[in-house]
């Protein structure tokens, strides 16, 4: 944790280049070992173990993969421009009472849960649906595909935590740590396994969080369940569909 602490308070004071490329290794190596632990799980090591299933058995398009990763790495690229911006927004590294933490995350969650609805909505309108579709191009999608994404799509994210920073007190450990897990789960949500495929679609916790098989939906119907972490403001504005157990047309 003091190697971690002293990283970051030299990642505040350092050269905006240096700093510039510290930010985007991060994000490449949450990437790459995300979809590269994601690849093997659900390709070799769940199935070998009995566990869950894939959703959606078509095999991706040729060259599929390749494509989302090199759209994948400029999206880091990206992140690692856009938050440089935390130096100017952070106070301090972490927050000082668990109290403190405790409200920052609720906070948060809630922020993310309106943004990422918000926005995704907007990415669907006339005007900006041509550059969500390079993410809708990944109709099967893969632990890959979760930042397969255009330039303007990849701003859209990046500015999540730089906008709620500009209104919230938040420590630069807390947001890199909101970031990291964003990632991680953006790269979940993308995998096309399901590890609990007898679970109902009204059990409390399809309900309370965002699975493959929810996420699965909006990439093969479009106008659906546009939600990221939660299917709530989907419910509210009935965009839910919960037909996820329906085969692939």
């Amino acid at each position: 944790m003091e190697f971690i602490n002293a990283t970051m308070e030299y990642w505040l004071i350092a050269p905006w280049y240096i700093a510039l490329v510290m930010a985007t290794f991060v994000h490449l190596n949450i990437y790459f070992w995300g979809g590269l632990i994601g690849q093997t799980l659900t390709n070799k090591i769940w199935p070998a173990m009995g566990l869950g299933c894939q959703i959606d058995k078509h095999p991706p398009k040729p060259n599929q993969v390749q494509f989302e990763i090199l759209n994948g790495v400029k999206a880091c690229l990206l992140f690692g421009v856009v938050t440089l911006s935390y130096r100017g927004l952070s106070e301090g590294l972490w927050p000082e009472t668990i109290w403190q933490a405790t409200t920052l995350v609720v906070g948060f969650l809630a922020y993310y849960n309106v943004y990422g609805y918000v926005t995704h909505r907007l990415l669907h309108t006339r005007l900006l649906r041509q550059f969500h579709m390079v993410h809708h191009s990944s109709i099967r999608v893969t632990p890959w595909s979760g930042y397969n994404v255009h330039f303007v799509e990849a701003l859209i994210m990046a500015l999540t935590l730089p906008i709620f920073m500009s209104f919230v007190s938040v420590g630069v450990g807390l947001a890199f740590l909101f970031h990291s897990l964003g990632m991680m789960f953006t790269t979940c949500l993308h995998c096309n396994y399901d590890l609990v495929p007898n679970l109902s679609k009204n059990h409390w916790f399809r309900i309370l969080v965002n699975d493959p098989s929810f996420h699965r939906m909006h990439h093969t119907q479009g106008a659906v369940n546009y939600g990221f972490t939660t299917s709530i403001m989907d419910r509210l504005f009935g965009t839910y569909d919960a037909n996820m157990f329906d085969d692939v047309q």
